[in-house]
């Protein structure tokens, strides 16, 4: 749910939204407001987990198979 910051808002899946904004309202986290971008570091770590975790985890998963 912490992806969607990325995305252009005419992009962001509706299902994703209405995750995102459950999560604020149940834990109260500040990183995920709908009503704001978070930080600049959050946004930083954002892009470094776009970037990096997610194509290392699909790698890994796929490596889990072979």
């Amino acid at each position: 749910i912490d992806l969607p910051a990325l995305y252009p808002t005419s992009l962001t899946p509706t299902l994703l939204t209405t995750l995102r904004t459950y999560y604020h309202t149940t834990y109260k986290d500040q990183f995920f407001s709908p009503t704001g971008p978070p930080t600049a570091w959050f946004s930083v770590f954002l892009w470094m987990e776009a970037l990096y975790h997610v194509p290392l985890s699909l790698w890994a998963v796929g490596a889990l198979y072979d």
